[in-house]
């Protein structure tokens, strides 16, 4: 688990190159904001989204997801459009960030993919008490069962009653 305490910016990807059986599977980034995330007013989760990207090695077009980390302005989401990344609560306040879908049609096929997660602030706008678990690659099947999945008001809502409770966990 990484625990990013305050950056600017940061960019975090990896690969996967590694033999599945034949299916969906979908990839996510297990991450949470901890209460000290929410301690200035003006703090740069609300300001930027974090980008999402996931594709074959050797290939493009990537799949590009974005969402806001924490902010209830539902407009603000909104205004990303139809790429905006599903999300879920997976319990004790973590957070599973749905990046794409993967498809394997052969058995024993080598899934070579790679993914990243990256904020790029402007203006030197820093950010604070993220972590990052790390990324989940479930069957696409077991995925949608798992966790509570959140619309955008409800993820809204959670992190406005996350300020408005002094920054408890929910």
């Amino acid at each position: 688990m990484a625990h990013l305490q305050k950056v600017c910016w940061f960019k975090a990807h990896g690969s996967i190159d590694w033999p599945l059986l034949p299916g969906a599977y979908t990839l996510s980034w297990r991450l949470q904001l901890t209460p000290e995330a929410y301690h200035l007013e003006d703090h740069g989760w609300l300001k930027h989204p974090v980008i999402f990207e996931l594709g074959f090695m050797n290939s493009t077009p990537f799949k590009q997801t974005m969402r806001y980390l924490a902010n209830e302005d539902v407009e603000r989401q909104e205004q990303l459009g139809t790429n905006l990344t599903p999300v879920r609560l997976v319990g004790d306040n973590w957070f599973e960030y749905d990046v794409g879908e993967i498809n394997i049609s052969d058995s024993g096929e080598n899934a070579n993919f790679v993914f990243s997660m990256k904020e790029i602030g402007v203006n030197g706008l820093w950010k604070r008490e993220l972590l990052v678990d790390g990324v989940v690659l479930r069957l696409t099947s077991l995925a949608k069962t798992i966790g509570q999945s959140l619309s955008i008001h409800e993820l809204a809502k959670r992190h406005k009653n996350f300020v408005e409770q002094g920054f408890r966990y929910l």
